[in-house]
């Protein structure tokens, strides 16, 4: 039952209410007087005048003002419930599509060379370089020693120039040249001397400026880096082509599809900025964007806290090699282009009769390769 009907029977069932008590009070009040008059006399009731004031009565009730009872005492009636103020509906975000069938996008993608493919080998040799204990040879330039010294000023023990060198690559220069040079040659085990000329101007420990250091050297161990030929046999091992022939071939294709898929998505994302620059948005797409935004941070920081050991700065080096700021900077124009090129997409999509999927299609057949 509608919300109409029920009032109008309320207000229906209120007259007859009061009609029944007016009634009942008229006819107790002719029996009065007709006992105290002995029926002498008749009151008579204004049965118009009786009804509009039960009229008055039920307007009073809807209404919710006070009413005098028959004692003349002002009586409140109930008051309806006060309408509750609607919610306010978001402003919905609406899109004037610009000229957008016009826009295309060429891209050209990287030529891969055979020059990229030996450089690949290269980094493939160096990925898959061991390091072995030295063999029994003397150090050449390119091992590792492990050395410790003990540096001198006549027989005064220099602290600062005494310690212990753990994997120094000869060639590296982390000791002295003199040192380095002198250990070529030599085999683990070994025991040396060599003076090392200090000039005026060395500053990291003052009291051997201008001075000769004896240093006192022992070749504790050694290794040496095992660097793979590329050979058929190498490139089965650590790849899944058979041969160097079909490394170079395959690769050469695969890096070119490479090249191909980022030169398109590229283009895709040039085209999708250049759709919106043309179009209007009206609403509020910028909450809308922040509000994503937000999310995507705030799920980064979740991350970030999870971690172990690792503070904003690690974490978005190490997962996207950015800094924090570059990462947000990035993520906003994601989402910018996100959002907006979505509503575009709805809107073609609603006027041209057709779903977002082809929408999009439609849009993205104005990408093309240069020829």
């Amino acid at each position: 039952m509608s919300d109409k009907k029920k009032k109008i029977l309320i207000a229906v069932a209120a007259v007859m209410a009061v009609a029944i008590v007016v009634l009942v009070i008229v006819i107790i009040k002719i029996n009065s007087n007709e006992s105290e008059d002995d029926g002498s006399s008749v009151q008579t009731v204004d049965l118009a005048k009786t009804e509009t004031n039960l009229h008055d009565n039920v307007a009073d009730s809807s209404s919710g003002e006070s009413t005098e009872n028959q004692d003349g005492n002002q009586e409140v009636l109930p008051t309806e419930e006060p309408t509750p103020t609607p919610t306010p509906v978001p402003k919905e975000i609406k899109v004037v599509l610009g000229d957008y069938k016009t826009i295309e996008e060429i891209y050209t993608p990287v030529q891969i060379t055979d020059e990229t493919i030996e450089s690949n080998l290269e980094s493939l040799k160096e990925e898959n370089t061991e390091i072995i204990n030295l063999p029994d040879r003397p150090f050449e330039k390119g091992d590792m020693a492990i050395v410790t010294f003990k540096g001198y000023l006549g027989d005064e023990k220099i602290d600062d120039l005494t310690g212990v060198c753990l994997q120094v690559i000869i060639g590296s220069r982390i000791m002295p040249a003199l040192i380095e040079d002198t250990i070529i040659g030599k085999k683990i085990g070994d025991n040396f001397e060599v003076d090392v000329d200090y000039p005026d101007t060395y500053t990291s420990v003052p009291e051997v400026a201008g001075k000769t250091v004896t240093f006192k050297i022992k070749l504790e161990d050694g290794f040496a880096f095992y660097v793979p030929e590329i050979t058929d046999e190498f490139i089965r091992s650590v790849t899944e082509y058979k041969s160097l022939a079909e490394y170079r071939t395959g690769e050469k294709e695969r890096l070119q599809q490479v090249e191909e898929k980022k030169a398109y998505e590229d283009a895709v994302t040039t085209l999708k900025q250049k759709i919106i620059a043309c179009c209007e948005f009206d609403g509020p797409i910028d909450d809308e964007i922040k509000k994503a935004y937000v999310l995507r941070i705030q799920k980064e920081n979740e991350e970030i806290q999870n971690s172990i050991m690792m503070d904003a700065v690690t974490y978005y080096s190490f997962l996207y090699d950015m800094t924090p700021e570059e990462f947000q900077k990035k993520l906003m124009n994601e989402i910018t282009l996100e959002k907006k090129f979505s509503y575009i997409l709805n809107e073609i999509a609603k006027q041209e009769g057709i779903t977002t999927e082809e929408a999009e299609a439609l849009v993205l057949q104005n990408v093309k390769k240069a020829e």
